[in-house]
């Protein structure tokens, strides 16, 4: 047999004390729909249809009734929004440069530079909402339910107001001013930098054309001390062996270039050369050559 639910019964027009004195308890029965639900209350769909047609006057009347205080609640609602609308309409935005230069500093930091940023971007809409005195948004909340969407209102009146802001519009021209020096300093420095970058690699490059010249000379001559060159221990892992290897051709790449550029002063300032590149086996065969003589004067 099919049953009604509470919603649907209080839609007839029962009030909760019709439902407790002319139907009684309820059914009580799970969701159909939503498992996790809260259990459902259910009537006899003959029961109740039987008591809508014995209290059908007592039920029109509450239908009434309750139409009536809804047309009342809108009535009051539609008036707060006017009377709030008029108050915003008449409201003095006022934002003193402190406070605008400080959003603007803001949004400049988060990149909203530009004109067109400061008519739609939340960031600096809320915050300028934000600089509203404490008790005039409390006057503003304390009349005007929350419920309202009062702050939707506020924002659009905010943004009107910044868009027409003449000092808003002054401290983005100087803003932009700052930007526009800011980027030009950027742009010298970072072509100054790659200049350098380029000047650099062709000293280091001419550097390392030198040491090629006469590289077996500077081999022998580049005061390495021998006792620096030293093997790792048998047990060592493989990746320690590695970084020891390493370590030895660093070192003997060093000495090499210490004693270059004393030999000439045209690269005394010159920038150390990390990668040896095409030395590198002739300074791995060199270590090598050195660990077996003292491996050698062990034996």
């Amino acid at each position: 047999m099919s049953r009604y639910c509470l919603k649907t019964i209080k839609s007839f027009g029962f009030t909760q004390k019709m439902i407790d004195q002319y139907l009684g308890q309820p059914i009580i029965a799970s969701n159909p729909h939503y498992k996790c639900a809260a259990p459902m209350k259910l009537w006899e769909r003959d029961l109740v249809d039987k008591v809508r047609e014995e209290k059908k006057d007592e039920l029109e009347t509450n239908l009434a009734k309750r139409a009536k205080m809804l047309e009342a609640k809108n009535k009051r609602k539609s008036a707060k929004r006017s009377l709030l609308g008029f108050y915003l309409e008449n409201y003095s935005y006022s934002l003193n440069e402190y406070n605008t230069c400080r959003l603007i500093e803001i949004a400049f930091k988060t990149g909203a530079i530009s004109m067109s940023a400061f008519k739609s971007d939340d960031l600096t809409l809320n915050l300028i909402a934000g600089y509203l005195a404490d008790d005039e948004e409390a006057r503003i909340r304390k009349e005007f339910a929350a419920s309202d969407k009062v702050y939707s209102i506020v924002y659009t009146q905010v943004r009107k107001a910044l868009i027409a802001s003449d000092i808003v519009f002054q401290c983005i021209r100087n803003v932009q001013t700052i930007i526009e020096d800011w980027e030009r300093e950027e742009q010298e420095k970072a072509e100054k930098e790659k200049l350098e970058r380029l000047r650099t690699k062709l000293i280091q490059q001419s550097f390392f054309e030198y040491i090629q010249q006469n590289f077996d000379t500077f081999l022998q001559n580049a005061s390495i001390n021998k006792n620096a060159i030293q093997e790792p221990s048998i047990n060592a892992s493989k990746k320690k062996k590695s970084k020891h290897a390493k370590r030895n051709v660093n070192y003997v790449w060093s000495r090499i270039q210490t004693y270059a550029r004393s030999q000439n002063p045209n690269f005394a300032d010159t920038p150390t050369i990390a990668s040896c590149g095409k030395f590198h086996q002739r300074i791995v065969t060199y270590i090598n050559t050195v660990l077996q003589e003292k491996q050698s004067i062990i034996k």
